[in-house]
């Protein structure tokens, strides 16, 4: 999900598989506008729904997980990165904002194997961002690490530079 947008609200973003022959995997988004207690989404009765926003139709079958980037300076937009396990087998990243939506970003691919990545995890230490790309079928993982200052150059929105990850370590 998104971090809390300057009015309030959050998003929830959402991959589905589908795995038959010729089918295709999406991406869709949802905006929540209920009460929130700092990070936590709070019950509300009625219930309050988070209406579906937009749907990204993939060019793969099986996206298996996401995880969200905020934009510089946790302005109303951020990225959106996931596995593209059966037929791409890549991560890729989805520039996101609430009045524009999601856009493609671009990939980041190291070669990996069939069967995955399956996995993935995006982490702040200090002034370096790892991202970590995994699969069980492998056995094995890649954290990549970016320097704040190279991923986000000249520390614009919508500027992420993917190329700034570099392999850290295989786990």
């Amino acid at each position: 999900r998104s971090h809390k947008l300057s009015d309030g609200s959050v998003y929830f973003f959402l991959t589905h598989s589908e795995t038959d022959e010729g089918d295709q995997g999406s991406l869709s988004s949802y905006r929540f506008g209920g009460p929130t207690e700092g990070d936590h989404v709070l019950s509300t009765h009625p219930l309050t729904v988070a209406p579906r926003q937009q749907i990204v139709m993939l060019n793969e079958q099986h996206p298996s997980d996401l995880v969200f980037l905020p934009d510089v300076d946790n302005l109303d937009a951020g990225y959106v990165f996931i596995t593209q396990e059966y037929d791409r087998h890549v991560v890729t990243c989805y520039r996101w904002d609430p009045a524009t939506g999601l856009a493609l970003h671009g990939d980041v691919s190291l070669g990996f194997p069939a069967g995955g990545p399956m996995f993935v995890f995006l982490d702040r230490v200090g002034d370096v961002f790892y991202l970590g790309i995994a699969s069980s079928h492998w056995g094995w993982g890649q954290l990549l690490a970016a320097r704040d200052c190279d991923l986000f150059p000249g520390c614009a929105r919508g500027a992420l530079d993917l190329a700034a990850f570099r392999p850290e370590i295989i786990f």
